[in-house]
């Protein structure tokens, strides 16, 4: 059974998702422009490595709603954050080896650059989202 709080918290995570790959558009077009046409690939890459596990996060992670479904939230939040973590490295794996067959020196600074960038998505987004406060 889905409740209210589980469909609010999806869509806070959808927006933090969404924040997040706007991050990655804005470093890889500062990187076009600034850098060059690879390390714009590059950096969109790394920032999709931060964004596609999170995409699977949620999916997994607010599978579950209600009171009675405490422990399968529990459970999925622990196999959620499994998946991500697992999904992240294995497409860093994939970039760091696909990238170094396609060009000879592999731009990886502007890849971290990327993720690290989609990343910080989570520390703006209290910024970027007004919450309603809690009346208690």
């Amino acid at each position: 059974m889905k409740s209210s709080i589980n469909s609010g918290a999806k869509r806070q995570a959808l927006r933090l998702i969404v924040l997040q790959g706007l991050i990655a558009l804005l470093i890889s077009l500062v990187n076009a422009l600034f850098v060059g046409k690879i390390a714009a690939y590059a950096g969109l890459v790394g920032g999709l490595i931060c964004v596609l596990p999170n995409i699977c996060f949620a999916h997994v992670a607010f599978k579950h709603g209600g009171a009675r479904a405490a422990k399968q939230i529990v459970s999925s939040f622990y196999w959620a954050e499994a998946i991500k973590l697992l999904l992240t490295a294995a497409l860093f794996a994939g970039a760091f080896y696909w990238g170094s067959l396609y060009w000879k020196h592999f731009p990886a600074l502007p890849l971290l650059v990327g993720y690290i960038s989609a990343q910080c998505g989570f520390w703006l987004a209290p910024m970027v989202f007004k919450t309603p406060k809690i009346r208690g």
